[in-house]
């Protein structure tokens, strides 16, 4: 919660000036600021299930567990990945010829079941997997 509460007025802002020097349509400025909201969630996400999975708790100093973990690497892949499929997605749609709003509710809708999926398995695997962390 910590890093969405520093990052999503950060984002906001953005989105502020953005909508201030390009003129977008009420649809497209609810889209956009809906996905300002939802990919730093499913990020936070897959960052606190991936810390679950590989925890490290036999480093000296913080510096080691955020850039010489095995979680770290595994979110930069992950992260990799996502770009890497947002982006396949977004030119697929736009390949298409379907209108720009069509498109960013596509991916939305997309990206929104992805952060449901994490959020439930977060919830039903998180109490577990904490409890079986040893320090």
């Amino acid at each position: 919660l910590a890093a969405l509460v520093i990052m999503i007025p950060c984002i906001l802002i953005g989105d502020v000036v953005l909508f201030a020097f390009y003129k977008f349509d009420i649809i497209s400025i609810i889209l956009l600021v809906y996905a300002s909201l939802l990919l730093p969630f499913i990020a936070e996400l897959i960052g606190i299930i991936v810390n679950l999975r590989y925890p490290k708790m036999d480093a000296l100093n913080d510096t080691e567990v955020v850039k010489q973990s095995m979680s770290s690497m595994v979110c930069v892949f992950i992260g990799m990945g996502l770009a890497m499929l947002s982006s396949g997605i977004l030119v697929g749609l736009i390949a298409a010829k379907l209108p720009n709003v069509l498109v960013i509710a596509i991916y939305l809708v997309i990206f929104t079941i992805v952060a449901l999926i994490l959020w439930l398995r977060l919830a039903h695997t998180a109490d577990k997997k904490f409890d079986e962390i040893q320090v």
